[in-house]
């Protein structure tokens, strides 16, 4: 066997060893290389995700815009026919006050020598009627409504005095209703006039008296009349009175929830009848009263002081 021959096979064996040492050098390489490609695919899914999020916000801010857009047309809109509703009121306000405002009373003219008497020829024009001066009831009813829009939106706001100022110009002309009237009186409340608010709430009252039992609005304004009468009357310390009207609204509704907790709270706290407020803070719970919790805290504490 020639020495070439004897080379071959340890060449062989020398070559499977050396593609094995590169085949380990290399494995933990790829090993690697694969780990980052994977977690290069998951930020690239990631990526993907955020900017299809990214383009769905984009999508929805150019829808809002549009919108905004559209809105602001329209507030323009509504703030320009509320300009011209306003110079209205104030035009017809002015002329309904000229029209009630006292004339004065025309001055004696001196005594004159009678006219002669025209000769039977002479033709006699016919003398021209005056023409009554006055606002035409459509016009008063035009600026009540365009008031009572105004006021409705104050008293919605909170805006107390201006809502009271654009009633008391309704009264004024004659547009006053029992709903307005409850308004008014609230905003006497708020003001601290609380002996108006009781004479306004009152007269709302009257006009309550008088629906029919199975008009459930009249009743459920009728609830809150009598509940804020007696606000009033606690306030202006007045309880016992305040429990007057109180048991008033639970003859009408012994589930009444407002009227349960105030009479409770005038018993315990203003009239230092505990017992008594008791029974009324159990019912108020019982009726499922949205402040349960803070009454049945409550009710612990005068346990505590009981004992």
């Amino acid at each position: 066997m020639t020495p070439e021959r004897n080379l071959l096979p340890k060449l062989t064996a020398w070559s499977g060893a050396l593609a094995v040492c590169v085949l380990l050098a290399v494995a933990p390489g790829c090993q690697k290389h694969k780990a980052e490609l994977e977690a290069a695919r998951k930020r690239n899914a990631e990526l993907q995700k955020q900017i299809k999020s990214r383009d769905e916000r984009l999508a929805q801010l150019e829808v809002n815009c549009e919108s905004l857009e559209k809105n602001a047309d329209t507030l323009k809109q509504l703030r320009a026919t509320n300009e011209r509703l306003n110079r209205r009121v104030e035009e017809l306000s002015t002329r309904v006050l000229e029209a009630t405002r006292p004339k004065p009373e025309p001055k004696e003219a001196p005594e004159e020598k009678p006219p002669e008497e025209p000769k039977p020829t002479q033709e006699q024009p016919a003398p021209a009627a005056e023409k009554q001066q006055g606002v035409p009831e459509e016009e008063i009813d035009a600026v009540v409504r365009s008031l009572r829009v105004l006021a409705d939106d104050a008293y919605r706001r909170g805006d107390h005095p201006t809502a009271c100022e654009l009633m008391l110009a309704i009264e004024h002309l004659g547009g006053v209703d029992t709903e307005l009237k409850f308004r008014l009186a609230r905003c006497y409340s708020v003001g601290g006039m609380l002996d108006k608010s009781i004479a306004k709430y009152e007269e709302a009252l009257q006009d309550l008296s008088s629906a029919e039992k199975d008009d459930k609005a009249a009743r459920a304004l009728m609830l809150r009349t009598l509940n804020n009468i007696a606000v009033c009357h606690t306030r202006a310390g007045r309880p016992k009175v305040a429990t007057e009207f109180l048991q008033r609204a639970l003859d009408m509704d012994e589930k009444y929830e407002l009227g349960l907790y105030n009479m409770g709270m005038t018993l315990a706290k203003d009239l230092g009848k505990e017992e008594e407020a008791r029974d009324y803070l159990r019912r108020y719970i019982a009726a499922g009263g949205k402040r349960s919790a803070s009454v049945a805290a409550f009710l612990e504490t005068l346990k505590g002081q009981e004992q």
